[in-house]
Parts: C-alpha cells; structure tokens; sequence
C-alpha cells in the first residue's frame, strides 16, 4: 500500500492520494473496519470533514475565505473530451445501480464544452428527462429538452413547457402605449368602414389572427398595447354616440313642440 496507518493521521498542507488508503488492517477509516478491501478508492465509515474537525453529516466541508466575489467550495471534474460531450454530474439515487428498472436519480451536471449546458434532470430505468436546463447561450428551459428547430420559442431566454403561476407578471412593451388616441387630430375609426374591415379579414385591425396565435403565441406586452388603444378608441366612439343622441333627443324635443 502506498500509505497504511495503524493509528492516527493528520495532515497539515496539499496532498495527493491516487490509490487505496489503509487505515488500520483494511481500507476503511473509521469503525467497523471491513474485511473486504476495495481495490481502488477508499471506505469512511463515518463523517468526512474538510476544514472542519467535527463534521456533523456524510461530507462537510467549511471554508472561511473571502467575504466577497467567488469561493469555490467543490470541484468536479473530468477527463477532456475534444467535443464536450462528457458531463460532470452529481446524483441523488435511491438504489445502488441504475441497471435496476425501478431505479431512480435526481441528476445535476453540466456538460462544459462544446454546444454547453447546465441541467437538472431525473432518470427513471431507462427513461431520462430534463426538467431544468441553461444553455451556453443565457437561454434557460423548464420542462423541456431544448427548444426545437423551427420553435418560435428557440429565441427566447425563458423558455417553459407547462402552466405558470405567479402572484405579479411586469411586461415592458416596446411599442408605444395608446394614450396618443387622446391627442387632438387622432382619426377614429369610422365604424361603417370598420363593419367592412370586419367582413373581409374576421378580426379588428392591429389584432394578431387566429392562425398567428396559433403558431406564434400571444406577446403579452404588445397585445396589451393594442386593446388599450381599442379600448380608448370605444371609449372615445360611445362618447360621440352618447353626444349625437343627447342632440337627437333636443332635436325630438323641439320638433314635437
């Protein structure tokens, strides 16, 4: 054995262990000691700290470094692959094979080269899927694998496969917001061209089509933008409407005199 302790081992600075360790008669530090060796690696039966004496779990690891910026506290990594397509991962399972058909994994890992990514993803037997996913790019995907070739969505730095809920969605919209229908000279519709209008393309002007929505989804911030405007259009139509009856009325009133 390149190091076989028969009592107590302390270290004081950097080492490299790349073979068994023997503590005591057989590879294992801690109590009890197995008869049966593996032959490579190392067996703890008990807690591991780094940086700590008394660790209060499986692996602690303490490190009062800077107050600030990064501190690495776990490195994994693996050996160079040319095209990235390795992947350092950490996994939670609850057998000890993922042979197993009823074998499950919560996977964490990140493929650092290449087409890059970082993901969470859980494994079931054979099944794989990825339910939390950044890519090289910034963009980040919940509940699916990637965003597909021809996806619409392919573009958008969040992407989700699924239903959301939240308590408060803040959209800033890129177009301008409809207020300017205030503004003296702004044309209102005429609603007889707008009865036409409604004939021949089945949808208000401004309004994405059915077939858009479909294909394209609704952009939330732009098509607020646009029934805002509707909206104060109406507004400002059923005003003129109320202004020509209440003048009707008078002119009934008079005539009837």
């Amino acid at each position: 054995f390149p190091l076989d302790i028969n009592g107590n081992f302390h270290g004081n600075g950097d080492g490299l262990i790349d073979q068994t360790v023997r503590a005591g008669t057989g590879a294992t530090i801690g109590y009890p000691i197995t008869s049966n060796p593996p032959a490579n690696g190392m067996i703890v039966n008990g807690n591991v700290g780094i940086g700590t004496d008394n660790p209060g779990t499986k692996l602690e690891i303490v490190d009062f470094g800077p107050v600030s910026g990064q501190n690495k506290m776990l490195k994994l990594t693996n050996g160079h692959s040319g095209n990235g397509q390795n992947e350092p991962t950490l996994s939670f399972n609850n057998g000890n094979g993922e042979a197993q058909s009823n074998h499950y994994s919560w996977n964490i890992g990140a493929q650092v080269a290449g087409s890059g990514y970082f993901r969470i993803n859980r494994k079931y037997g054979p099944n794989d899927f990825d339910y939390f996913k950044i890519l090289d790019d910034g963009k980040v995907i919940i509940g699916q694998t990637s965003p597909t070739s021809g996806n619409p969505f392919q573009n958008w730095k969040l992407s989700v496969d699924g239903l959301i809920n939240s308590k408060e969605i803040v959209v800033t919209p890129t177009s301008t917001w409809g207020d300017y229908v205030f503004e003296e000279g702004y044309k209102l519709p005429d609603l007889l061209e707008l009865e036409q209008i409604l004939k021949r393309d089945k949808h208000l002007p401004d309004m994405p089509t059915a077939q858009e929505v479909k294909e394209n989804g609704i952009q939330l911030g732009e098509l607020q933008v646009v029934l805002v405007k509707k909206i104060e259009e109406l507004t400002l139509l059923l005003i003129e409407q109320k202004k020509e009856i209440e003048a009707l009325k008078i002119k009934v009133i008079q005539t009837t005199k």
